[in-house]
């Protein structure tokens, strides 16, 4: 009997999806901006921006089409870019920010964050057993296991 598909894999998919989607938009508004952006001479720059919402827009969506496909690397995929984006997100609070706050105004993100953080690892770890199997080793193992 085949594994009825859990409302939380939907779910998932769906906010990866929406991460996706607002990274883009952010991606979107670096060049509509990028003139200001220029003339007020950001730091770290602008290059790093379109970098970096750009690797988060790809991966999100990647994220989000992989694990509705139930492929078997999916929730380790999720997981990592989770883990990414809340790495990121911290480093560019405390270490890339022109004016960074003291501590003591970071303490509520930090919480949110971690709570985020860890439903979405606990919710990856939750839909593993969900996913495809892995599929047989490719044409190119199988013919060296002949060779053997």
């Amino acid at each position: 009997m085949a594994k009825k598909t859990p409302a939380l894999l939907y779910i998932i998919g769906v906010g990866f999806f929406l991460a996706s989607l607002v990274h883009l938009l952010a991606l979107w508004m670096v060049f509509h901006s990028w003139s200001w952006l220029r003339v007020f001479e950001i730091e770290p720059g602008t290059g790093y921006l379109v970098f970096k919402n750009l690797f988060f827009a790809l991966g999100f969506l990647l994220a989000g089409i992989v694990l509705l496909r139930r492929v078997h690397w999916a929730p380790w995929l999720g997981g990592v870019l989770l883990l990414a984006e809340a790495a990121w997100l911290w480093l560019d609070r405390t270490v890339l920010n022109q004016s960074p706050l003291p501590f003591a105004r970071h303490i509520f993100a930090l919480v949110i964050t971690l709570l985020l953080l860890g439903v979405g690892t606990l919710s990856m770890w939750v839909l593993s057993p969900f996913m495809h199997p892995a599929t047989r080793a490719s044409s190119f193992e199988e013919a060296n296991e002949e060779k053997s």
